[in-house]
C-alpha cells in the first residue's frame, strides 16, 4: 500500500509529470487514517485532496504524528512528505494524495 503525493494546481488539473513523493510505509498511512478527522479524510485507495487553507493544519497533523511513530523509517518516511509540501506549496495550489 503506497500513496503518491503531489502539490498540483487544482485537483481536476492533475498532472503525471508534477514532482511528487510517495509515502511508501503502510504503517505511516494508518497512523495518518486514525490521526483526527482531517487525516482521517485520507483515503488509502482514492485521492484525497487539500487546499491551501487547509495544508498548514494537515502539515500539523503530520509533524505531530511523526513525532508520535516508534519506528524511524515510518518517521523519516511522513517527515520526507512534509518536507515535500513545505518545499513545493505555493499559493493557489493544492496537496493531493493519490492513493494505490
Amino acid at each position: 500500500m503506497a500513496c503518491t503525493v503531489r502539490v498540483v494546481p487544482s485537483f481536476r488539473h492533475l498532472a503525471t509529470s508534477a514532482a511528487h513523493v510517495t509515502l511508501e510505509d503502510a504503517a505511516a498511512l494508518l497512523m495518518l487514517e486514525q490521526g483526527d478527522e482531517l487525516l482521517g479524510a485520507i483515503d488509502p485507495y482514492g485521492d484525497s485532496a487539500f487546499n491551501e487553507h487547509q495544508v498548514d493544519r494537515l502539515l500539523e497533523r503530520m509533524e505531530h504524528l511523526a513525532e508520535q511513530a516508534s519506528d524511524a523509517v515510518v518517521q523519516a518516511n511522513i517527515r520526507q512528505v512534509v518536507d515535500f509540501i513545505r518545499a513545493n506549496m505555493r499559493p493557489g495550489l493544492c496537496v493531493v494524495l493519490e492513493g494505490d
